[in-house]
């Protein structure tokens, strides 16, 4: 992974609720606004994986994805994010290597799952 990351934990003042979060470095921060709003909870984003991989095989030239916050566009070699949210209508965007995009979906799946099953087996005692 090229890129610096960390996970932190949120905690909801009124339900108590818990959420992961990923921190990103600044020029890349699209990136986590994605995984969290876009791909948020999905255990297996197996749209955004095939998309990915149809682009990095050669099946595709181009892929195009959008979530409730950003769009991204997917090249061989690089994939653009979009902020679709912005005041300006132009919106923030961030530029990063395909595979570590790929990288990155994969590694927030993983933490997901465990943070969730962390959290399931702490609220029932287990």
């Amino acid at each position: 992974m090229k890129y610096k990351y960390t996970f932190d934990e949120m905690t909801m003042k009124i339900s108590g609720r818990k959420y992961r979060v990923i921190i990103v470095e600044d020029k890349i921060q699209l990136v986590s606004v994605f995984l969290m709003s876009d791909i948020q909870n999905d255990p297996n984003p197996n749209y955004v994986f095939e998309a990915i991989d149809e682009v990095l095989c050669g099946k595709r030239e181009y892929a195009e994805f959008s979530g409730n916050v950003c769009l991204v566009k997917v090249y061989k070699d690089k994939s653009i994010i979009y902020d679709k949210l912005a005041e300006d209508a132009k919106g923030d965007w961030c530029e990063i290597e395909t595979t570590e995009l790929r990288e990155f979906v994969e590694i927030w799946r993983d933490e997901v799952r465990r943070f969730y099953k962390k959290t399931l087996c702490m609220a029932i005692g287990a």
